[in-house]
């Protein structure tokens, strides 16, 4: 079965509308998540509001998101394949607002991250954590074709000098893919500052609040697990000393790019079910 870890970026997604509230007990904390109640079966499960305790309504900041439980709860709904869906900050001036990145692979210093295991008292903790190739080829060949596609619309609106019609617009927005890159997790649930993203900029591409975490207890539990990532602002400073990221243009941005995000998201669906 297929689960869609989802947060920031599918905040306000129609995509998982229709589907029904569900809730699991797991000895990390009760769990809520989402389920289609037709073929093909899949699991929706939102990171920020997963948390029982807190409520569906409630906001779990991404220190506080009880991952052991998430993982644990898909798990045992019978999910062997995840795809986490991140919205990160960019640590790349080549990788711009907007940008699809397909990362292959996370660094999460533990000067910056809690340790997130299920194997505190075990050898089984010395586990080698990478993300499934076969399902992030699967994913990643699904996007590029969506790409093109995407390209493809618009050349051909170039070519007779005419304006992207509203129709098109509605069905398809153009993407710009990523293959590769490292996610570099932080603690949250602040920003990094500029003098951070200068040194994280040493370690990988993107950075992000969860996704390693994520990575991580999906991976131990034997879920093949791989990234989606929204680049939604370019990491504090990172263009310029002067200018500073500012918090209303990340959320326009995040609106802005929720359609990129969903027709991704419901093109990967398609494909992984067939």
């Amino acid at each position: 079965m297929l689960g869609i870890l989802g947060g920031t970026s599918l905040f306000h997604s129609q995509i998982f509308s229709s589907f029904e509230k569900q809730q699991l007990h797991t000895p990390y904390g009760d769990v809520i998540y989402y389920r289609n109640q037709v073929e093909p079966v899949f699991v929706y499960l939102q990171r920020h509001h997963a948390d029982a305790v807190r409520g569906a309504g409630a906001y779990t900041p991404p220190h506080r998101i009880q991952h052991r439980a998430n993982a644990y709860a898909l798990k045992e709904i019978g999910v062997d394949r995840c795809i986490g869906v991140y919205s990160v900050g960019s640590l790349n001036v080549s990788l711009p607002v907007g940008t699809c990145v397909i990362t292959s692979d996370f660094c999460a210093l533990p000067q910056l991250v809690r340790a997130e295991t299920f194997f505190d008292e075990d050898q089984r903790g010395h586990a080698v954590i990478q993300f499934d190739q076969g399902l992030r080829k699967q994913v990643l060949d699904t996007v590029q074709s969506l790409v093109n596609e995407s390209s493809l619309r618009l050349d051909a609106a170039d070519s007779a000098s005419q304006i992207v019609s509203a129709s098109c617009e509605s069905t398809l927005v153009p993407v710009r893919l990523y293959d590769g890159g490292v996610y570099v997790q932080t603690a949250g649930p602040r920003f990094e500052t500029p003098a951070e993203v200068r040194m994280l900029r040493t370690f990988g591409d993107v950075v992000g609040m969860t996704g390693a975490s994520e990575a991580v207890c999906c991976s131990e539990l034997g879920i093949a697990y791989m990234q989606i990532c929204m680049v939604d602002n370019m990491a504090n400073g990172l263009l310029s000393e002067a200018e500073q990221l500012q918090i209303t243009q990340f959320h326009d941005n995040v609106r802005h790019n929720l359609k990129r995000v969903e027709q991704i998201i419901q093109r990967v669906i398609e494909v992984l079910h067939q």
